[in-house]
């Protein structure tokens, strides 16, 4: 009996032992060191094949695909991307723990290190929680109600479209009119809005996003201290 435990131990530790030494799988980047300054990417993820084959991206978009490779001598993992620029900074050297992996190598002197976690399902970013249909609830700025000065007829919508415009209605009577560009932060939870007449005059708010409901917070010379709150919609009455 004694021995049957020691070998069910043992089988045991080589399986979660190969398991925890494989790159194949999805993973998140959770957190990403240059140098000693921090530079994580919102909902970066990989998804790494068997078949030599990956996949990258931000939230629910894929921005690149390739091929990689992995010395399991040198325990080193190197990836090459068929759609954007060759890497000149060679393989990384891998670090496997459980479900988590450490990649490190230097680029331009300064050490880089990716931790990256396993995951069963893409991660949403700030733009696929952003991108919808919005009525505004309540604005204000500093402690000051200006509900009012956007609800012109009763409701105040702004729509976030899929293709980076977005749609901001004016009067009812004047129907619904589209009226520029949104761009969101890489790094950080942030959305610039470029007006079409006005482009190089763009007004930015940070996003909090919770449930059915958005909270812009004004951090522009125009809209600073500003807060807007909204409520999902699915349409505009």
């Amino acid at each position: 009996m004694k021995k049957l435990n020691i070998f069910i131990v043992t089988v045991f530790i080589i399986i979660n032992y190969t398991y925890s030494q494989s790159m194949v799988g999805l993973w998140e980047v959770v957190e990403v060191s240059v140098g000693n300054k921090k530079m994580t990417p919102v909902a970066k993820w990989m998804r790494i094949n068997k078949d030599n084959t990956f996949e990258s991206g931000n939230g629910w978009t894929q921005n690149s695909i390739g091929t990689w490779t992995f010395d399991e001598k040198k325990k080193e993992y190197s990836a090459v991307n068929k759609n954007g620029v060759k890497d000149p900074f060679g393989a990384f050297k891998v670090f496997f723990l459980e479900n988590r992996i450490t990649l490190k190598r230097t680029e331009d002197g300064m050490e880089v290190i990716v931790n990256l976690k396993a995951i069963t399902k893409l991660p949403m970013a700030t733009v696929d929680k952003l991108v919808g249909l919005w009525n505004l609830t309540k604005a204000s700025k500093e402690t000051k109600d200006i509900t009012s000065s956007y609800n012109s007829e009763s409701s105040y919508f702004i729509l976030f479209r899929p293709d980076r415009l977005y749609l901001e209605p004016k009067e009812k009577s004047q129907g619904k009119k589209l009226t520029g560009y949104w761009f969101i932060n890489g790094h950080r939870p942030i959305v610039t809005l470029f007006n079409k007449k006005k482009f190089n005059k763009g007004i930015t708010w940070e996003i909090e996003v919770s449930g059915n409901q958005l909270t812009l917070y004004g951090v522009s010379e125009k809209n600073k201290k500003e807060k807007l709150i909204f409520k999902r919609v699915s349409d505009f009455d």
